[in-house]
């Protein structure tokens, strides 16, 4: 149902948003279901195939909405599982559940006064929460880098996969990044009374949101049919949400994407689509004071040379993370 809501949801007599409204729907529908029967009764093979695919698009739906997701509890973690190895398009998304509550923490603590005894705890618990989120992604990573398409050259130039199984392992990877490295950011700009300075040498949202536009040529080829598209909008909005909110212009990025957007083979209903969810993970920020010890990991406050290249931080030590992707 919530590929026919991406297909067929919006019409001209409906407002864009409506289609948002009409795939979560449907995905907030799917959770109640499932919920009703208890994660024991989607262990076979029929109903754990329903149930994954539920969990993906209630993710989505938490991201959207800025809400905790029940399938983040444990138990639906691992009882649909068992007598099975869990792949990794499945572990990939049990980091990605860990993010709407972050979502929702963020939006509080952006909204809270920081005279407020809460702040500062809440800060720091923030910070723990995405700092663990990243030592799991990246061991998650180091497990599954043969699955995961990180090419070599970072250029705005299309990306060619193997098989349609990397090209969507890659996405929700690159996705999950882009989310979790921006509430990173955020989380450590309110970070204005620090006398020390941050870890500085940290993975950002932006190299991930690239990747994501690289990918789009090939998600959109005929051959993938409607399965690259559906496959796509998500981690699509996600990076073009990225890109657009950052201070820092990526013109040549943004390019790809409206070179395939202006194809007319490119199909309307997922344009529709994406335009319904173009708030999906606005970002509200608090207008804060510059502060020496964070200006520069800000990934929208990057200093350059005299070329225009972007220049490093000072740093304690190397980022393993950062070692794997250089």
């Amino acid at each position: 149902m919530g590929l026919y809501e991406i297909l067929y949801g919006a019409n001209a007599d409906e407002v864009i948003s409506q289609q948002a409204r009409n795939w979560m729907s449907h995905a907030q529908g799917e959770v109640a279901l499932i919920i009703s029967r208890g994660p024991e009764a989607f262990t076979t093979d029929t109903a754990h195939l329903m149930f994954i695919l539920a969990r993906y698009n209630s993710a989505i739906t938490g991201i959207r909405t800025r809400k905790p997701v029940v399938f983040n509890e444990e138990q639906w973690k691992t009882i649909p599982w068992r007598g099975r190895v869990k792949p990794a398009s499945d572990t990939i998304i049990d980091i990605l559940l860990e993010l709407p509550e972050i979502l929702s923490e963020l939006d509080s603590l952006d909204h809270m006064p920081p005279d407020d005894e809460r702040f500062n705890p809440l800060r720091l618990k923030l910070t723990a929460e995405c700092w663990a989120v990243h030592c799991n992604l990246n061991a998650w990573f180091t497990k599954n880098s043969q699955e995961v398409l990180m090419p070599d050259v970072e250029a705005p130039v299309p990306l060619d996969f193997p098989n349609f199984s990397v090209a969507s392992i890659s996405l929700r990877y690159w996705t999950t990044a882009t989310i979790l490295y921006q509430c990173l950011d955020r989380a450590l700009r309110f970070s204005v009374k620090d006398i020390l300075p941050p870890y500085l040498n940290r993975p950002h949202g932006r190299p991930f949101a690239r990747l994501i536009v690289r990918s789009v040529r090939w998600m959109f080829r005929k051959d993938n049919g409607v399965t690259g598209p559906s496959a796509a909008s998500f981690p699509l909005g996600v990076a073009m949400m990225y890109l657009r909110q950052s201070e820092v212009p990526d013109p040549e990025y943004m390019k790809m994407v409206f070179e395939v957007w202006n194809d007319p083979g490119w199909p309307s209903s997922i344009k529709d689509f994406l335009r319904s969810m173009s708030g999906a993970i606005k970002l509200p920020t608090r207008n804060i004071p510059d502060n020496p010890a964070t200006r520069s990991t800000s990934e929208l406050k990057p200093i350059f040379d005299i070329d225009g290249n972007a220049l490093p931080g000072p740093f304690d030590k190397p980022s393993r993370f950062h070692t794997l992707n250089s």
